[in-house]
Order: C-alpha cells, then sequence, then structure tokens
C-alpha cells in the first residue's frame, strides 16, 4: 500500500511575499509588462495589487526609474525598459 500523502500546511515564501511584499508584488509586475503596452501609474498599482495608501512609498524607489516615464500633467507611465529609455530619447524627457 503506498504510503499516505502528508498534506502540507502552510504557505510558501513566494505565496507570502505575494501576498504582503509589495516590493516583491512591484517587481513581479515589471517583469509582466509588454513591450510596446504602457500602463498609467493606478493601473500599474492595480496590476501589482498594491494598495493606494501605500503604493507611492513603494513605487518611487529609484529601482523602479528605468520602467516608468513622467509627462507634463504629471502623468506617470509604466513600460518595459527599454520602451521607456526609447520614449525618454524621442521626446526629450528625463
Amino acid at each position: 500500500m503506498p504510503e499516505e500523502i502528508k498534506k502540507v500546511v502552510g504557505i510558501t515564501e513566494m505565496e507570502f511575499r505575494a501576498k504582503h511584499d509589495n516590493m516583491f508584488k512591484i517587481r513581479e509586475g515589471c517583469k509582466k509588462l509588454q513591450k510596446g503596452r504602457y500602463l498609467t501609474d493606478p493601473q500599474m498599482r492595480e496590476h501589482c495589487q498594491v494598495p493606494s495608501n501605500t503604493w507611492r512609498a513603494f513605487a518611487e524607489n529609484p529601482e523602479f526609474d528605468k520602467f516608468k516615464i513622467s509627462m507634463p500633467g504629471k502623468i506617470t507611465y509604466w513600460g518595459s525598459p527599454d520602451n521607456i529609455e526609447k520614449l525618454r530619447r524621442d521626446l526629450n524627457v528625463a
């Protein structure tokens, strides 16, 4: 008779981070950004499932600068680093 498989209790570290670690959530969200597609700041927050009351504190981390561009009118867009770099050059935006 095969040995009974024990049910594992609890969650993995990855599951824990995906639920509670906002930096992890944003990093994972950045990995999923598609080339040629852009998300507004609110769309990115929703995409990463980070609460709005904590979003800014984490999204402003310099680690994410290569994924976003701020346009006149204070609209921030998120995209793949290649696309963001190209836009910065083409539009002469910092």
